[in-house]
């Protein structure tokens, strides 16, 4: 019995309960003296005995049928937890294969961390284990759980066997049914049994958290030791760590251990292999599946873009043209993720096999100029897999580096000969800077050699895998910035993109835009790859974060410079969006849907507002800028600005007006005084008027709301010109009237309605003055309609022998 497992108040509660039980049987028997027998069998049964010697109350007899179908279907639930256990199971399968796994890679990674590898090897080797590790804390995590509820679960069994033990031993005494005692039985058996198989559930999680437990200690060994070996190679990098490769000792081992060495590491490596692929074999499924989807997506896409045809459907179409090498490639790429804490020859196998359909993809990319360039990386992406099987063999690698640096130097040597290099380098910037490239290459070849011939392995390696990474890199990411604008370019040629209007009309904008963002992508991916691999990134990063976050104020004012950054961010995307909002409701919007004139311009304003304030409270937020105190602070600053800016605010505040009302839209035809031309822009402060000669004239904004503006165009287009002309009197004056008329109705910018008007203003003496009157829907043309019609009416004039005075 656990008496320890029942609280103190639930055994107050318990003796409670019996005193109410009492009282309860000393009233039935006050009440009902004639029926003792009856009186004591209803008192057995509505009372919970307690056993001697504990404090666990017994099932009172009129709830054992009920109780005990009750307990079966709780020992029913936690059985069924039992058999769909998720947590030991999977690790009790593999546990035994990570185990052999781990054991061969602890034994390979002992070997490698003895022959000083390089910076991008340890590297390596501390992700693989510090993946084991994050593996095995998920697994120690599920176990914790596990455990818990089991723990949870004996507690509930055992509290359950008490109180059913306690039930059966109050049997004697109470003239329990034999049938009813027989139940109490069966349930305390099944109790037992149960707690048996929670039990040895318990003894198996415990021993899975056991062994999970070593497993992670081994890592944590691993990955502290590759942190010594990291700390000492950078420690001794200027030191020479090796013998010259002339040196008799370099080579006192016999080609006989060599070759047995290189048999057991590669052995080592097969089984963390095989230990991999039975583990993770779902993830080359997963592989799989991907090819197969980029594949069938890249084969119909092709189809798609070269029906189409044109020069930007076949220039989309290069990347169609080679579909299982581009989707070998693009699967490929996220192997990284796909495998993570790949072994190192799985490592090496993937990367082998993207090596001939990177190479095909590329080459179809780039200039032919390039292509000897492209062959050599090739060739030493290749020496580099061999180099990293053959990382714990001292010799061996050492030998590959030297081979690998020899054979750059004398390549790039060659290269940059007078009959090569004159025709690989022109003019162009691209071409300088791989001319530049090509020298450094060569400069760091040559030197990294010089280095491992005298002893400075580690240097050499430094150096070396450096540059070659960095060039890896940059050969990886024009391919992948040249498919990606392919596709981009494809999406363009078919629907439902190809007819949109914005498509249509700038399709080489929006190339070129998605091009500077890809090609900048790309350039500071490889950047901080770079410092990555010269294990710059952290403290490069780390003193740029103490130069944003130092803090310079007056007073209780403090600010940084990553405090104006975080604030510059939102409102330099704010003027971004707003700016791509409003070319996409100008372009493929506003064409679409009927306006008035004027209002699309009032509208892309507004939302240009919006945005840009949008965008400044982000950036005080970010900085993190209490907006009650801003309230305040603007309240309080309002009295005065009101004062110090009132005309700013004044013409502020009627741009807003002009954009709402819009008494003056955009491409209105205004007079101010004696000026009259063409609203161009409402800004913020003030608006331009372009007038006939040409000039702009900025009016402040509180000009237009505040006086007299002549609008010819706020209800329509439409303006009444007068021309006024002078006739000699012998001349008739309907024959002149009519001959006007006619010569107006005859212009193509004369609107027909209302027609043409010819008056006789005055005659005196030899003259008479006429006025012509018409109507044109092109009021920013007035000027230029008057004058044709003046001269076609004195053409007509001269034809009919009429003189104009």
């Amino acid at each position: 019995m656990k008496l320890h497992m029942i609280s103190d108040g639930q055994r107050h509660a318990r003796i409670w309960l019996l005193l109410a039980g009492a009282a309860g049987l000393l009233c039935g028997g006050a009440c009902c003296a004639g029926a003792a027998e009856g009186t004591l069998g209803a008192a057995i049964t509505n009372v919970s005995a307690a056993t001697p010697g504990t404090n666990v109350a017994a099932i009172p007899l009129g709830e054992v049928a009920a109780q005990a179908e009750a307990a079966f279907a709780s020992l029913h639930s936690i059985e069924g937890n039992l058999s769909t256990d998720q947590a030991t199971a999977p690790i009790l399968q593999e546990l035994p294969v990570l185990t052999r796994e781990t054991s061969a890679r602890q034994e390979e990674s002992s070997s490698m961390l003895s022959t000083s590898p390089s910076l991008e090897m340890l590297r390596r080797l501390g992700s693989e284990w510090q993946g084991f590790r994050n593996e095995l804390a998920e697994w120690k995590s599920s176990l914790t759980k596990r455990v818990t509820q089991l723990d949870e679960d004996q507690g509930r069994l055992a509290r359950m066997e008490e109180i059913w033990e306690a039930t059966r031993s109050t049997g004697p005494g109470s003239k329990m049914p034999p049938e009813v005692l027989e139940q109490v039985a069966r349930v305390i058996a099944a109790v037992k049994a149960t707690r048996e198989k929670v039990g040895a559930q318990q003894m198996v999680a415990l021993t899975l958290q056991t062994r999970v437990s070593e497993q992670d200690g081994r890592a944590l060994h691993e990955l502290n030791a590759i942190e010594l070996a990291r700390e000492a190679f950078i420690r001794q990098l200027l030191v020479r760590d090796s013998p010259p490769i002339w040196s008799a000792e370099l080579w006192s081992d016999s080609a006989q251990n060599l070759a047995l060495q290189g048999s057991h590491s590669f052995t080592l490596q097969v089984q963390a292999l095989s230990g991999y692929v039975e583990r993770k074999g779902g993830r080359f499924v997963l592989q799989a599946v991907l090819f197969l989807a980029v594949f069938f997506s890249l084969v119909g896409a092709g189809r798609r873009v070269r029906r189409l045809g044109g020069d930007e459907a076949a220039q989309a179409a290069l990347i169609f043209n080679t579909p299982f090498a581009t989707a070998l490639v693009l699967s490929l790429l996220a192997s990284g993720w796909i495998f993570p804490q790949a072994p190192r020859l799985l490592a090496a196998i993937v990367g082998g096999a993207a090596l001939i359909p990177t190479t095909l993809v590329v080459r179809r990319l780039i200039d032919r100029r390039l292509y000897p360039v492209l062959n050599a990386l090739v060739a030493f992406c290749f020496i580099d897999q061999l180099r990293m099987i053959a990382a714990s063999q001292a010799i061996l690698s050492r030998m590959l580096l030297l081979a690998e640096m020899l054979g750059g130097a004398l390549f790039f040597g060659w290269l940059l000969g007078p009959a090569r290099f004159g025709t690989l380098v022109d003019s162009n910037r691209l071409w300088k800077a791989v001319g530049l490239g090509c020298r450094v290459a060569l400069g760091v070849f040559a030197l990294a050699f010089i280095l491992d011939s005298l002893g400075y392995v580690s240097l050499s390696k430094f150096l070396g895998h450096a540059l070659l990474q960095g060039a890896y890199m940059a050969l990886i990411l024009y391919a992948v910035v040249q498919i990606f604008d392919g596709l981009f370019l494809s999406a363009l040629s078919i629907p439902p993109l190809a007819g949109l209007g914005l498509v249509t009309r700038h399709r080489g904008l929006l190339q070129s835009r998605v091009q500077w963002v890809l090609a900048w992508a790309a350039v500071l991916f490889w950047a901080a790859y770079v410092l990555e691999v010269l294990s710059l990134r952290a403290p490069v990063f780390q003193d740029l974060r103490a130069v944003l976050t130092a803090t310079w104020g007056v007073g209780s004012f403090k600010l940084s410079l990553g405090d104006i950054v975080w604030f510059g961010i939102p409102v330099w995307a704010a003027f971004a969006v707003s700016r791509t909002l409003r070319f996409i409701l100008e372009e493929e919007v506003y064409p679409r849907v009927q306006l008035a004139p004027g209002l699309h311009y009032s509208i892309s304003k507004m939302v240009h507002y919006a945005i840009l304030v949008l965008g400044f409270f982000i950036g005080v937020t970010m900085l993190g800028f209490d907006l009650t105190r801003l309230t305040i602070l603007v309240g309080a600053f309002g009295v005065g600005l009101g004062f110090g800016l009132q005309n700013i605010i004044n013409n502020f505040v009627s741009g807003i007006i002009l954009l709402f009302e819009r008494p003056i839209k955009v491409g209105d035809v205004v007079q101010l005084g004696g000026n009259e031309g063409v609203v161009k822009r409402i800004g913020i402060r003030a608006s331009i008027v372009r007038v006939a000669n040409g000039s702009e004239i900025i009016v402040p904004n509180g000009s237009l709301v505040s006086e007299t503006v002549t609008n010819w165009t706020l209800s329509d287009r439409l303006r009444r010109i007068d021309l006024p002309l002078a006739v000699a009197s012998p001349a008739d004056a309907t024959q002149v009237m009519e001959l006007l008329k006619g010569v107006a109705a005859r212009q193509a910018q004369v609107i027909k309605e209302p027609p043409p008007q010819a008056l006789l203003l005055s005659f005196a003496g030899d003259s008479m003055n006429f006025e012509l009157r018409f109507w044109t829907n092109q009021s920013e043309d007035w000027s230029q309609i008057r004058s044709e019609l003046a001269v076609a009416i004195r053409a007509a004039l001269a034809a009919q022998n009429i003189k104009v005075k």
